[in-house]
């Protein structure tokens, strides 16, 4: 492997003169496996008020246990104002019914709007966690540059092309 990791950053003839990168890809696997095996439970919460900032909502959320991620997506339009729907994904939780509890509730924090708050699928919790980590995990890495379009070929004689020319460039009568 040692040998096929020097290649990185290189521009070998056999590869056109393009540059050549390497990524240790069971590295970057186990990294993010690990990542995202640590997630134990994971809530979506809607109704955020549009006012609520990330940080509002993972102090909340550090109070019943460690945040390992969080995520606020961009606000909807409901009725008179628009709200926020926030995924939590905690490492390390006392008792996620006390989190479940919030559904329903309007915690001044979230600017006095009623929660709803529910359980998410830990598979599914974890494959979206994933993407980012491994975007983070991917920055600073050197990727080779696009490869040069091709250069279209002028077409042959006797393939065809001939004969709708001549078809189409005839006066009909």
């Amino acid at each position: 492997p040692n040998k096929v990791v020097a290649l990185s950053g290189t521009t070998p003839a056999w590869n056109k003169e393009l540059a050549v990168s390497v990524r240790l890809q069971a590295a970057h696997v186990a990294k993010t496996a690990a990542a995202v095996s640590s997630i134990a439970f994971s809530v979506s919460l809607r109704n955020v008020h549009w006012m609520c900032e990330e940080a509002e909502v993972m102090t909340a959320m550090s109070a019943f246990g460690k945040v390992h991620s969080i995520k606020v997506a961009a606000g909807q339009q409901q009725f008179r104002f628009a709200t926020k729907s926030a995924y939590v994904n905690f490492s390390t939780i006392a008792d996620k019914t006390q989190v479940l509890a919030l559904n329903g509730l309007a915690p001044a924090w979230n600017h006095g709007t009623a929660l709803a708050v529910q359980e998410q699928d830990l598979r599914i919790a974890r494959s979206a966690a994933a993407k980012p980590i491994s975007a983070m995990l991917n920055q600073g890495a050197e990727e080779a540059p696009a490869p040069a379009e091709p250069q279209a070929t002028p077409p042959k004689a006797g393939n065809g092309v001939a004969a709708v020319t001549s078809l189409s460039s005839k006066k009909r009568k």
